[in-house]
């Protein structure tokens, strides 16, 4: 529809779309719609959720042709993704990167004392602390951020990281101007189950000088709610630019 190419192109939209209602197809149609109107791919930026979803997208916009139109195709991945690509921009070797399950065993064994549900609440309560952007909370009898800094402690001795230390990092190094990623064009799929670390990388992304922000969510549906998502995609995205235009 008429919101493809906004008249402000400095004003960010969110276009809210429930199940079934072509989602992928709207994103292809924004893309295609910069592309025609002469903007370079490589300053066209789409983050999907997760990495089939990427994979998918790039499918569709090469049409099948495979990898030499990939070469000129926006650049579309996941925020970790991403993330992971600025550490290693950033200087840092390659990161061991744990799993969701390693990174629990690791909180585990840093944190000897703690066994079955309290275990369970510990490190649920951090991964949401930090997904969250909050300082994380211990039993009272440990004061506070013991079993995180155990954790960090652990992490930075064998040099592993988390999924969402690659965001956090990159959220430093975007926040301090140290990295300017080239997009003038973010797009982002799915942004109802974006954390507010997520979404805080997101801003960043955009940046205070503004590129375009095209973001598409179905504000019923937080699929992803247990870690930490905003669930209120719309507030959150409200707070952070006070002009957005919602469209459907």
């Amino acid at each position: 529809g008429m919101y493809l190419l906004a008249r402000d192109p400095r004003k960010p939209v969110l276009v809210l779309a429930g199940p079934g209602t072509g989602k992928t197809h709207t994103l292809l149609a924004k893309i295609r719609a910069l592309l025609a109107a002469g903007i370079p791919a490589g300053d066209i930026l789409a983050v999907t959720f997760t990495r089939r979803a990427a994979e998918e997208l790039r499918q569709r916009l090469t049409g099948g042709d495979g990898a030499a139109a990939a070469a000129h195709l926006p650049r579309a991945d996941t925020l970790h993704a991403l993330a992971l690509e600025a550490w290693t921009q950033a200087g840092g070797q390659e990161p061991v990167l744990l799993s969701e399950d390693a990174a629990r065993r690791l909180f585990a064994a840093a944190n000897p004392e703690l066994a079955g549900a309290k275990l369970k609440t510990a490190w649920r309560d951090l991964s949401l602390a930090r997904e969250r952007r909050q300082a994380p909370t211990d039993a009272a009898t440990v004061g506070p951020g013991l079993y995180a800094a155990r954790y960090a402690r652990q992490k930075a001795d064998w040099n592993l990281l988390d999924f969402t230390d690659l965001l956090e990092f990159w959220l430093e190094k975007l926040a301090a101007g140290s990295q300017r990623p080239p997009y003038s064009h973010v797009l982002v799929d799915e942004v109802q189950d974006l954390s507010a670390l997520q979404l805080a990388v997101v801003a960043a992304l955009v940046g205070a000088d503004r590129a375009s922000l095209f973001a598409i969510g179905d504000p019923d549906q937080a699929i992803y709610g247990f870690r930490g998502a905003t669930g209120a995609a719309r507030a959150a995205l409200a707070a952070l630019w006070p002009d957005l235009a919602t469209t459907t």
